[in-house]
């Protein structure tokens, strides 16, 4: 009616709507899906990109995928790093705790969870307050790491600044500065020993 259209394929039982060509799957929907209230999803979320055209599956984290970018092809401006051995050893690495605030912002995903259809606000309190008990317990025990204000000093590209002002360490990319550091020392440690071997004997 007025341009809209409803199909349902009685071989399968599958309904589409906005479309006329036969639905594939139970339920297909040719545009956009308002949803007032909660939206359940027993089995994942898969979404076509728009970057290649394949399918994804959405987990809890983000998108699954093995890695991350590192194409030289996606990269320009390409230059070794610096001083890399003088900053590694500036660097400090220490063993600690997390304090109240700190575990409460790590339970923050908690806030995520869900009772399920038909549950009561109280059912869903409770299956909310059990994750950040479980989180607590996770998060409450000694760490070891770096310190973030530290760190900026010595390598501001360590390090960034979240929404709500609290500072993190993109950990994965001490790898780099790790193998820089490793090098230079290794050059060092070389040229003492070709220092050495020229020396006279006595």
């Amino acid at each position: 009616h007025g341009g809209k259209h409803l199909v349902i394929n009685g071989i399968g039982n599958n309904v589409g709507i906005g479309t006329t060509d036969p639905p594939l799957t139970k339920l297909q929907v040719a545009g956009e899906i308002y949803a007032q209230g909660r939206v359940y999803c027993q089995g994942g979320i898969v979404v076509r990109r728009d970057d290649d055209g394949r399918w994804r599956t959405m987990d809890g984290m983000g998108w699954n995928e093995t890695s991350g970018p590192s194409d030289l092809r996606l990269k320009k401006d390409v230059r070794p790093l610096p001083q890399a051995l003088e900053k590694v050893l500036s660097l400090r690495g220490v063993a600690y705790k997390w304090n109240n605030l700190g575990l409460q912002r790590l339970a923050r995903f908690a806030e995520t969870y869900d009772a399920g259809p038909g549950a009561t606000e109280q059912e869903q309190l409770q299956v909310r307050a059990a994750k950040r008990e479980e989180a607590y317990k996770q998060f409450s025990g000694t760490e070891i790491g770096m310190i973030a204000q530290e760190v900026r000093q010595i390598a501001p590209e360590l390090v960034s600044e979240h929404a709500d002002g609290y500072l993190g360490i993109a950990y994965e990319r001490v790898v780099a500065l790790l193998i820089e550091a490793i090098k230079e020392q290794q050059a060092m440690i070389e040229a003492l020993g070709a220092k050495s071997a020229a020396m006279p004997v006595a």
